[in-house]
């Protein structure tokens, strides 16, 4: 694997094909922002938690994927989660939208899923 770089990681290029998250689109928008994220090799600090102490290079990539992961979610979002700790660690944060997040999406699928069958077989 190539060595993590710091600006290339801060790199924003591509992050607008990352539709905000306002909590009924959690499944596309994690799919995207997981690409996103492992194209920058930031992925590994989302999903795992970190082993203390932490090295120089893992604060740089915490710091890096809380800037993305902060900049792809709508204010009141935003408000609920970024602003209650800070403490916060990208494990935490991913953690916490997939909990809010993952089944409220799942529900708007099913809803979608209904009407398409009802519209269908009427």
């Amino acid at each position: 694997m190539d060595t993590f770089s710091r600006k290339d990681a801060m790199d924003d290029k591509g992050i607008s094909a990352v539709p905000k998250l306002t909590g009924e689109n959690y499944s596309i928008w994690e799919s995207k922002m997981h690409y996103f994220l492992d194209s920058r090799q930031l992925i590994d600090v989302c999903l795992h938690e970190q082993p203390l102490p932490i090295s120089d290079e893992t604060k740089a990539k915490h710091s890096c994927a809380m800037f993305h992961l902060s900049s792809v979610v709508d204010d009141s979002i935003y408000n609920s989660i970024f602003k209650l700790s800070s403490n916060l660690t990208p494990f935490s944060v991913w953690s916490t939208l997939k909990t809010k997040y993952a089944s409220k999406s799942i529900f708007s699928l099913c809803k979608v899923w209904r009407l398409w069958d009802t519209i269908h077989c009427d």
